[in-house]
C-alpha cells in the first residue's frame, strides 16, 4: 500500500514523497523553483511572448496541483484564459 510523506525541499516549499514508487512529486532542490522554470517560464511565459490571449494546456499527472495553481496565477497577473486539463492514475481533472 502506497503511503506518501510531505517533504520540505530546499527552497522551502513542500513536495510528496510516494513509498511505492519510491519518488518524490517535486524535486527535492526546490518544488515551486522546478515548477516555475519548467513549467511556467519555458512554457506559459513563451505562450505570453507570443501575445495569446487563450491557451489549452494538457497536464498529464495532475500530481499535487502546483502547475494548475501557478498557471492559475500567472493566468491573472498576464491576463491570459487558459483551459486546463489533467489527466491522473485514477481520474480526469478539467478546470
Amino acid at each position: 500500500m502506497d503511503t506518501v510523506d510531505v517533504r520540505l525541499t530546499d527552497d522551502g516549499s513542500h513536495t510528496v514523497y510516494s513509498t511505492e514508487f519510491d519518488a518524490f512529486y517535486h524535486s527535492t532542490k526546490g518544488a515551486i523553483t522546478e515548477s516555475n522554470i519548467v513549467f511556467i517560464e519555458a512554457g506559459l511565459q513563451f505562450i505570453a511572448n507570443q501575445k495569446k490571449s487563450k491557451i489549452s494546456i494538457f497536464e498529464m499527472g495532475f500530481g499535487t496541483g502546483l502547475n494548475v495553481h501557478l498557471s492559475y496565477l500567472f493566468s491573472l497577473n498576464n491576463k491570459i484564459g487558459i483551459d486546463y486539463t489533467s489527466i491522473e492514475a485514477l481520474s480526469l481533472i478539467h478546470i
